[in-house]
């Protein structure tokens, strides 16, 4: 037996449903990682520009200390970032600098945590669509040779349901590369943000050592 002999036999055997059931899987893992994300992003809501100028007054007034109490009532990823540069302020710019980038690296892999796994279903879930419907076509045309008497009808009718897997795929598809295009501007946008307060923190433990190295 031939190997498109043997997969014509799987194909005929059992059909296209089981792709059908295998996009109803992605389906759920796809609705579970959107669910487990947007909880993310929605606790580690900040409110930016009440903290940028909360944090420019401090500062401002050297109040570096009082910063830190500010930053123990935000969770999200911008105060995170924030939160370790003010802890080594102390040590200087430099230092500070340094913790800084260790824990924006941290919350960049918190942020895309399984944002690879939606785009890979975002990106594969309509060729699987596609698979199915090429295994329902040659099972209706396999049918179809062996009894020729249902006519183009009965080849119509298992065609159309074949054609239904490619728009599961398409169903199961669009919705995950919205969600990981959302997450992806949400992620970007954080980092920014703590980007635009780290660097607002930086300026001013420059400055103060600038100031330190000066007056030696």
């Amino acid at each position: 037996m031939t190997l498109t002999e043997l997969f014509l036999r799987f194909c005929v055997n059992y059909g296209a449903e089981w792709v059908m059931w295998f996009l109803v899987f992605l389906s759920g893992v796809s609705i579970y990682l959107v669910i487990e994300r947007s909880l993310f992003f929605l606790r580690g809501r900040t409110d930016v520009a009440a903290l940028s100028r909360d944090a420019s007054t401090l500062l401002a007034s050297a109040v570096v200390a009082g910063l830190r109490k500010r930053l123990e009532a935000e969770r999200g990823i911008v105060a995170a970032v924030l939160r370790v540069g003010v802890d080594q302020a102390g040590a200087g710019a430099q230092a500070a600098e340094q913790a800084i980038a260790g824990e924006r690296t941290r919350q960049r892999l918190r942020c895309e945590r399984n944002l690879a796994v939606l785009a890979t279903i975002g990106n594969n879930a309509p060729f699987v669509g596609l698979f199915g419907t090429v295994i329902g076509v040659l099972v209706a045309f396999h049918r179809f040779s062996g009894n020729m008497t249902g006519g183009a009808q009965t080849v119509m009718a298992d065609i159309s349901e074949a054609l239904a897997a490619t728009a599961i795929g398409l169903f199961v598809a669009i919705p995950a590369v919205g969600a990981y295009n959302a997450f992806q501007r949400r992620a970007k946008a954080a980092l920014a943000n703590a980007d635009s307060l780290a660097s607002m923190l930086l300026a001013h433990l420059r400055a103060k050592d600038d100031a330190a190295r000066g007056s030696k």
